[in-house]
């Protein structure tokens, strides 16, 4: 501040003063356009999606995707509470299986639960986050099973659960040093 006071004090500090005051003036007025503007567009983009996928469910496009994306924008308490009905119908009617071999599945729905607060550890008394303890089917997709493993474990600081399936029981640490392995 001294340094303000000495600089605005020299001969012409007026004149300086009127420059700054006004460029300020046309920063907070372009910077307040932008927000407005970025708002409205954020608006327009959450009506359209919530129009397109009017449905969220068990789907890449028409699920998870779309409901992370609102979700980090705005608390749709109904359409969430749409999507998560759902999802336990879905977990129900297939025994907590949401797919035989993409373990993906299962890192996109927890992402997805975690991000609209609800807990993919007791879905319709299914621990989604159980075949992510499975190291083996994790990577049969490769470095993106267990890439998204991690991130679906780290969004809501899971432990990886115990799963007396699996034939490698998995560990944070392996799914890391497999990812490493392959670094180009």
């Amino acid at each position: 501040t001294e340094f303000l006071r000495s600089f605005l004090s020299f001969s012409g500090g007026r004149r300086m003063r009127k420059k700054i005051t006004a460029f300020l003036c046309c920063i907070i007025v372009i910077l307040s356009t932008t927000v407005f503007a970025q708002d409205a567009t954020l608006k327009e983009t959450s009506d359209f999606l919530k129009t397109a996928v009017s449905n969220p469910t068990i789907s890449q496009i028409g699920g998870e995707w779309t409901v992370i994306g609102l979700a980090r924008y705005e608390e749709d308490k109904e359409y969430f509470d749409n999507y998560y009905k759902n999802v336990e119908a879905y977990v129900k009617e297939n025994n907590g299986v949401l797919h035989e071999r993409k373990y993906t599945e299962y890192s996109r729905v927890v992402l997805a639960l975690t991000a609209i607060g609800k807990n993919p550890e007791n879905v319709s008394g299914y621990n989604l986050l159980k075949p992510l303890a499975d190291f083996d089917m994790v990577v049969r997709q490769g470095i993106n099973g267990a890439i998204w493993a991690l991130i679906a474990l780290d969004s809501g600081d899971y432990e990886i659960p115990e799963n007396s399936e699996a034939k490698k029981k998995k560990k944070k640490k392996m799914y890391i040093d497999y990812i490493l392995e392959r670094e180009v």
